[in-house]
């Protein structure tokens, strides 16, 4: 899964985004932000899984098509 889906599923397990340090109205917020796709950075996503204990399975990987 990528990272918006992770940080999706985090979210909506409110046990474990209360043991991580996350207030349930910052969750609930983000559960917001998603359903109408609004801007939730990279790094503070990747910052809450982490903190999860969830580790990347795969790192990304670009390919330039125009060179």
């Amino acid at each position: 899964m990528n990272t918006k889906e992770a940080f999706k599923t985090l979210c909506l397990n409110k046990a474990k985004c209360l043991e991580i340090g996350m207030k349930d109205n910052t969750r609930l917020a983000y559960i917001s932000y998603l359903k109408v796709s609004r801007y939730i950075s990279l790094d503070k996503m990747e910052e809450w899984l982490i903190k999860a204990g969830l580790t990347v399975k795969q790192e990304k990987l670009w390919k330039i098509n125009f060179l």
